[in-house]
């Protein structure tokens, strides 16, 4: 940044050291926007500089080549390492097919056409030094070339010939080369001038030793700078001197680096240390940019000129529309609240310090508030018919300057320590005045002065303005109203024409007796025939804080506020209200005029104002705006719409001759300027985007756009000044995406561009898939019926089975109830009949009732077991697990061996019907009477888990064992044959594992259905 800022520093240096001495005046009539590093350029030096004929800028750096719109720069990245992938580019030229030549160090010649490189070619060995420094195209379509040692070659027909002294050139210096309206082929080297005919170079004049720079002139014949000295020559041999520059001895030598004659006859000189110079019947003068070493000049197709400098990045010449003045022209403060002009052409400003001065140009002069003003501040300024100047005060009162005296008016003794915000002249001489609490009218024939007190709680008027019929506006930013005087009555307008409160910071009438307000990010509003219409930036307005407005002479309002100033076309705007349109243009003008950052000044009145000869002074925050509408000129020339790029989910499908890289880093080569068929687009457009462009380099920023996409779009939509649209969800089907563009001045283009596209369909929304989707739909149905009859005949087939299963499951329960408690009651039965005879003994009795009750504790207990198997709340492993563990507790509890329980954490909620528990119980308890039994053991282990989608019972205990080989365990006692068979029914495994001395352990494992989450035992 610091390197930045002193080049410019030393440019401005050398432009004002060099301009007087060189006999220039300087011409603040051009203004040079400059492009550098930070807009898109690579760097700072421009090598060369052509515009195709679809209207794009192509220009060239050492280091690449980029297309130009006007506000984006987009780097063609084959030419970086066509043909010679390292070396710098040192030219370029577009020929007459649009076809663009570059040169590069070490003789590569690079050709691009449609966005692909085409050919390349390689100039002799003796020029692998010489860097290229001119380039031309004969009528033939020939391509020249010229290197710094005199060299100079021709492409013709693919191929590549060098000329040299032999061929008529001096062989010494560097050779100019330039054609002419007609095509033919001139040359300058070392003081010789001529043409090229019969395949020679042809002398025609000669100046000495003094180098010549040639350049068309379109007129026929060229132009020609040999040193300083400016001649228009002819074929015919007559060479006129028309201008000439002035060199200082002392200053470095001037060398002349560019000539260019614009479309109006001037002819534009860049030298490579004193700048740009523009030579025309006026004389020369000098014309700023951005640095003073000139390379190149180009004028586009609108009359712009474009300025290749070295360092100082890409310059575009405009005529200057808008300046400002600041404490930098000699204005004594910054912010300015309001202006008018007296009748010598003066401008009187006053600042909103408070301070008061008046000049032109760069000469201005204070008013000394003390001696002239009585002390007071100035306020506001306004213009008398007479030639006088009105000047407001903040607590003085109101004073005249008339022929060079300023004097108190004498009604300045009723307004006494009043602000006056607002001074207003009627047309038929009355003076309007506005302070804090009251308007006042000083009628000058009767010298009277009327009150007119503010409605209820009202407060500083800081607007007014007459309208058609001699009624005075006013309205109030702080409070919002709108208030009228007609005659001798104020009337409050607010909810008549408004319908509420709205801030209103200024107002204007134009000549078709239109009052327009502007409002406080209300937008800007019209009350015509009665009729108010409000616009906002929905119909294009570029600011809704509206502080100044101003008519021009061309059907134009020129409007400033907060985000600047900008132009709208009276037209448009009536269009707007009367319902004929819904979008009108705001022409927005700031950084292409060299003018960033404006605000505009409100609360005072007058405030803005127009000059005699058609300036528009408007005050801002930061110096005063003058406007000169006369310098902008009409252009007629239809801007060419192009679709630039098409991007698909984030991937772009295709673009205008640019190859692009997408995000897999592959180059999209679908070209969208040879696109004759539908774009393809796959399936699943989740986003669908267009970049487009309106190519008008004159004011590029205040290019707009109509849009649409046909087959998803009702009609055509506005889109500003956006270069984009995207749409999401995009389905199936064939699509158009039309685009059209228009420049400032309201001129749409000639032909709109299109894209067609074919979005392709996933399987299931081809047009067919209905169809198969029925058949196949009318084969599922009556599959699923099949299916359904199936269902129902399985679903019929199981119910029986439940059904059979339940009646087994009585029978089972009626068995055990008829063996078990059947058995039981006889027993008890008969324990009771022989406790009562009275036969027997006390003893044999209660022995006898001993018997009685262990029996029925046994039925009990039986009768537990089976309530416990028929209830299905406990259809679960978990249920079954926790019975088993209270079993075996209770069942070893009167018994010395000792119960130890393992039970797994986490037991899955699986299904087991009353047959599956009644069985495993069943052997469960075989196990444990065995141990109790047989086995002589103190401990007994049980272990309760689910392995493998299996419930696994283990019973070890640690008693005797027995030999697994011994004939009893071969053969099997009813016991274990019993635990083996039931768990055989249950489609599980029985496993007795036992030895001599070691204990026995007994396994059942059981597989389950549907073992699903898990639960804590």
């Amino acid at each position: 940044m610091i390197f930045r800022r002193t080049a410019w520093w030393l440019a401005s240096l050398v432009l004002m050291v060099f301009a007087p001495m060189l006999g220039a005046t300087t011409n603040s009539a051009w203004f040079a926007r400059a492009w550098q590093t930070e807009d898109g350029l690579s760097e700072h030096t421009i090598v060369g500089l052509e515009q195709s004929p679809d209207g794009y800028l192509w220009v060239a750096t050492h280091r690449s080549l980029s297309r130009f719109d006007g506000l984006r720069f987009q780097e063609f990245l084959p030419a970086t390492p066509a043909g010679s992938p390292v070396d710098q580019i040192r030219a370029m030229i577009l020929d007459r097919r649009g076809r663009i030549w570059l040169v590069k160090d070490g003789g590569a010649v690079v050709c691009i056409e449609s966005g692909r490189v085409t050919q390349t070619f390689i100039l002799t060995e003796a020029s692998s030094g010489a860097p290229a420094r001119a380039m031309a195209e004969d009528s033939q379509g020939n391509i020249w070339i010229s290197d710094s040692t005199g060299s100079v070659f021709r492409i013709h027909d693919g191929k590549v010939q060098a000329y040299g002294t032999a061929d008529g050139l001096v062989g010494k210096g560097m050779c100019w080369l330039v054609t002419d309206t007609q095509g033919r082929l001139w040359f300058s080297q070392a003081g010789s001038l001529g043409i090229f005919q019969d395949e020679r170079f042809v002398t025609s004049l000669t100046l000495g030793q003094q180098s010549a720079r040639i350049a068309r002139a379109r007129e026929g014949g060229i132009w020609i700078c040999a040193g300083l000295k400016m001649y228009r020559f002819r074929v015919a041999g007559e060479l006129t001197p028309v201008a000439e520059l002035k060199q200082e001895p002392a200053l470095t030598e001037l060398v002349v680096t560019a000539l260019h004659e614009d479309q109006t006859g001037g002819l534009w000189i860049g030298t490579s240390s004193g700048g740009l110079f523009r030579s025309d019947a006026q004389g020369i003068q000098t014309v700023g940019t951005t640095h003073p070493n000139i390379i190149n000049i180009l004028e586009d197709f609108e009359g712009n000129l474009w300025v290749g400098t070295r360092g100082g990045g890409l310059n575009r010449l405009s005529p200057r529309a808008v300046q400002l003045l600041g404490p930098a022209n000699g204005l004594p403060f910054a912010a300015v609240q309001s202006v008018c002009e007296d009748s010598g052409g003066n401008l009187w400003v006053a600042g909103q310090n408070g301070a008061l001065a008046y000049g032109s140009n760069s000469v201005w002069r204070l008013v000394s508030n003390q001696s002239s003003l009585n002390g007071g501040a100035a306020s506001c300024v306004g213009a008398e018919a007479n030639g006088g100047v009105l000047i407001g005060t903040r607590d003085k009162g109101v004073f005249r300057h008339q022929n060079g005296d300023i004097t108190p008016l004498a009604l300045n003794s009723q307004l006494t320590n009043q602000f006056i915000r607002s001074l207003y002249l009627g047309r038929n001489g009355n003076l309007w005045i506005g302070v804090n609490s009251f308007v006042a009218r000083f009628q000058s024939r009767d010298g009277s002065l009327k009150h007119f007190p503010l409605p209820a709680g009202a407060s500083d008027v800081r607007t007014m303005v007459e309208d058609s019929v001699g009624d005075l506006w006013m309205g109030t930013t702080s409070d919002g109203l709108l208030l009228r005087i007609h005659g001798d009555s104020l009337i409050n307008e607010t909810i008549n024409v408004m319908g509420g409160l709205q801030h209103i910071r200024c107002m204007q009438l134009t000549s078709d007796g239109s009052l327009w307000f502007g409002f406080a990010g209300k937008g800007l509003g019209r009350l015509k025939n009665g009729r108010f219409f409000q616009f906002h930036d929905s119909h294009g307005l570029w600011d809704e804080f509206v502080s100044q407005i101003l008519p021009d002479d061309r059907g134009r309002l020129w409007v400033a506020g907060n985000r600047g100033i900008f132009q709208l076309a009276l037209s448009e705007l009536e269009a707007v209200a009367d319902g004929r349109a819904s979008h009108f243009r705001s022409v927005v003008f700031g950084r292409g005029e060299g003018v960033p950052n404006l605000q505009a000044a409100f609360g005072i009145c007058p405030s803005a104002a127009q000059t005699r000869d058609g300036r528009l002074l408007i005050p801002m925050l930061t110096g005063l705006a003058i406007i000169e509408p006369d310098v902008l000129r009409k252009n007629p020339l239809p801007p060419p719409a192009i679709v630039e790029r098409v991007t698909v989910n984030g991937r772009t499908v295709a673009s205008y001759d640019i190859p692009r890289e997408d995000s897999t880093n592959k180059v999209v080569q679908v070209n969208l300027r040879s696109l004759s068929s539908p774009l393809n687009i796959d399936p699943g457009v989740e986003e669908l985007k267009f970049d487009f462009t309106g190519l008008s380099l004159t004011a590029p920023e205040n290019v707009t756009f109509r849009y649409q996409l046909e087959g998803f779009d009702r009609g055509w939509k506005e889109n500003g000044t956006a270069r984009s649209i995207r749409y999401t969800k995009v389905q199936p089907g064939n699509y158009r995406f039309r685009m059209i563009a228009c420049n400032h001045d309201g001129i749409w283009s000639e032909t709109e561009d299109s894209v067609a596209l074919n979005v392709k369909p996933y399987l299931w929304q081809t047009t067919w898939f209905p169809v198969v989707a029925a058949s196949s739909g009318t084969l599922l149905l009556a599959g699923g019926i099949l299916l359904t009859v199936r269902r129902k005949y399985r679903s019929k087939l199981e119910r029986l089975q439940q059904q059979r299963a339940l009646e087994r499951e009585r029978t089972r329960i009626a068995q055990d109830l008829h063996d078990d408690l059947g058995a039981g009651l006889v027993e008890i039965n008969f324990g009771s009949e022989l406790a009562q005879d009275p036969s027997l003994g006390s003893d044999e009795v209660r022995e006898h009732t001993r018997e009685i009750g262990a029996r029925a504790k046994e039925m009990v207990t039986a009768l537990d077991e089976i309530v416990w198997a028929v209830n299905p709340k406990h259809d679960s492993v978990s249920s079954l697990a926790t019975y088993f563990c209270q079993f075996a507790q209770h069942f070893l509890k009167a018994t010395s061996v000792r119960c130890h329980l393992e039970v797994a954490r986490d037991l899955p909620i699986a299904p087991l019907n009353a047959e599956q528990r009644h069985s495993l119980f069943l052997a469960f308890k075989e196990a444990l009477s065995n141990v109790v039994q047989h086995s002589g053991a103190t401990d007994l282990r049980l272990a309760i888990a689910v392995t493998d989608g299996a419930l696994k019972i283990t019973v070890n205990d640690n008693g005797s064992g027995m030999d697994q080989d011994s004939p009893r365990a071969r053969s099997g006692s009813d016991g274990l044959g019993n635990m083996q068979r039931r768990l055989h029914q249950l489609g599980g495994s029985f496993e007795l594992t036992s030895s001599l001395g070691h204990g026995t352990t007994v396994t059942f494992e059981v597989p389950l259905k549907d073992v699903g989450r898990t639960t804590s035992a």
